[in-house]
């Protein structure tokens, strides 16, 4: 499959800036890289014949909205920044496509890793692919770092991830990360809260080569940062997230509504094999050893993005770095992987959706989007950054106030998850019964008492019960609402819903207790694996339980 993929006399490895295949063999690289590219293949074509809806990508399956831009390239461009498209003071139509990192729709206020692919349009000259003629591509990710280098290990990670349940996005696919390296970098890359994503800096995360001239050549990354000048408050930004039809889409349609956002895009030069390698993407470019320099800036004009017939051309495009002039040949493994991949995977998507695979030209308009933006009369400040309008705090906490609690005990957690939610506490009540008769002799001892003390303590009094009853039921309606805002409307889904909520709160706030109060291991275990079992059998219970139809 590898060979399908058309392109120029370009050699497969740049030696001199430091390419290697992976484990020192071309043969190994390019068997799992045709595995990774069936493997999705498979997962795609078994979604899109589940009726699952259109055939999306395999990551950044979601969009945050798509826009028109310019690229404006500096005008003064040192003699050694003048590859490629970056001439001094030209410019190029653009069109960019925020997203969602996650295969699967979730909403918009949950972590997750965002992307911002850049298609520059009316490029000239010979590209590395065939399949674009006149464009340029930039993939840029929220985060400087990949969380794996290594094939063996991505390969499992994607193939559990691709299955799209909860528990095997965010238990299964973790655990087959080396830890704690990788499993760091991917938790950093994926536990991302957004407010908006143009407000947000954005990295290649991978190195790409800078000129062609064997004596002039040489490495780089990119970022794109954001001009924040006005940027509203962390109040003001953790209210909007809690509205409860919050849109990352939305609110960057909200401040493109009178404002012109401005990016500046920033190279880093490659220093060493130490401080800045090649292949290994985990190892981030710090700026203190490679000091970013400006080489252009990305100008988002005023225009409303939320026109369906923009949304249908944005799902259209495919973005790649191979889209590229040799000036900026990609560099590394990651996107050796990303030239087989992002082609074939396009391909299929647009086979399978019966879509045509067109060339955007920059030209392209929309007469929802001309409609809308034409009554506004608001000019962008190319002296300003981005800010929201003044009402937004205010607009915020409406939208909050407006959660009523009959709205929390009408659509959060419906009438047949209040039934769930008091079975999966039943049952989780009688599992501590259980668990503790079962490890009684064990608890005491890491307690340090015995059972006559704790019979003098409690003097037949139901109160601890009592309590232990009314918090393990808070647990549950907690969870409940949590499995709705998530949709995590699946035995499985509910279950691995649990099990991360009692990991990364329940336990981990017992182990930093514990610690300072000196507790043995043996009480947080048997405390810890308690809390896991019990709200992982009640996420169960509860996303798995069937809705009465309204």
């Amino acid at each position: 499959m590898a060979k399908s993929v058309q392109q120029n006399s370009e050699p497969d490895l740049d030696v001199a800036l430091g390419e290697s295949y992976y484990e020192g063999s071309r043969a190994l690289e390019e068997q799992y890289i045709n595995d990774i590219v069936e493997d999705t293949r498979r997962v795609m074509t078994a979604h899109f014949n589940e009726r699952r809806g259109p055939a999306r990508r395999d990551a950044h399956a979601f969009d945050n909205g798509c826009v028109r831009a310019i690229f404006q390239v500096d005008e003064n461009l040192p003699d050694d920044l003048c590859q490629g498209v970056f001439v001094r003071g030209r410019q190029y139509r653009a069109w960019i496509r925020f997203s969602n990192g996650n295969s699967e729709r979730r909403p918009g206020w949950m972590f997750d890793a965002r992307g911002m692919a850049i298609k520059l349009t009316g490029v000239p000259g010979e590209k590395l692919m065939d399949d674009e003629k006149h464009t340029q591509d930039f993939v840029l990710i929220n985060q400087p770092r990949f969380f794996v280098d290594d094939l063996k290990r991505y390969r499992k990670t994607l193939e559990a991830f691709m299955r799209g349940g909860w528990f095997d996005q965010y238990v299964v696919a973790l655990s087959k990360l080396r830890i704690p390296d990788e499993l760091y970098l991917a938790l950093k890359v994926n536990l991302n809260f957004m407010y908006n994503p143009l407000y947000q800096q954005y990295w290649s995360m991978t190195p790409y080569r800078f000129g062609v001239d064997p004596e002039k050549k040489f490495a780089v990354k990119y970022t794109a940062k954001p001009r924040l000048h006005g940027k509203p408050g962390l109040l003001s930004r953790q209210l909007a997230r809690l509205g409860w039809n919050f849109s990352l889409k939305e609110e960057m349609n909200r401040t493109l509504a009178g404002n012109e956002v401005w990016f500046d895009f920033y190279i880093q030069r490659f220093v060493d094999e130490t401080r800045t390698p090649i292949e290994n993407s985990k190892k981030m470019w710090r700026e203190a050893d490679s000091k970013p320099e400006r080489v252009g800036t990305i100008i988002i004009p005023i225009q409303d993005c939320m026109s369906p017939e923009q949304a249908v051309f944005c799902e259209n495009l495919s973005f790649s770095p191979w889209h590229s002039l040799p000036e900026h040949r990609p560099l590394g493994l990651v996107n050796r992987v990303r030239k087989i991949a992002y082609h074939e995977i396009s391909k299929l998507r647009h086979k399978l959706n019966d879509a045509p695979r067109r060339e955007p030209n920059g030209n392209e308009s929309f007469d929802e989007d001309r409609r809308r933006a034409r009554g506004r009369g608001a000019r962008g400040d190319p002296r300003r950054a981005p800010h929201r309008d003044r009402t937004t705090l205010r607009e915020s906490i409406a939208a909050c106030v407006q959660i009523r609690v009959g709205q929390l005990t009408e659509t959060p957690v419906g009438a047949a998850r209040h039934l769930a939610a008091w079975i999966a506490a039943i049952v989780f009540f009688v599992l501590g019964a259980i668990w503790y008769s079962v490890l009684s002799a064990q608890w005491l001892a890491a307690v340090g008492k015995t059972t006559e003390q704790m019979a003098a303590e409690q003097a037949g009094s139901p109160i601890p019960f009592v309590i232990g009853f009314v918090a393990i039921l808070v647990m549950c309606y907690a969870l409940a609402w949590l499995i709705e805002r998530l949709e995590a409307n699946s035995l499985a889904g509910g279950m691995g819903l649990g099990a991360a909520v009692a990991l990364g709160f329940i336990a981990a706030n017992l182990a930093l207790n514990y610690g300072f109060e000196r507790r043995s291991v043996a009480l947080w275990v048997i405390n810890a694996v308690y809390a896991v079992v019990g709200l992982s059998i009640a996420g169960a219970i509860i996303g798995g339980w069937k809705r009465r139809a309204r």
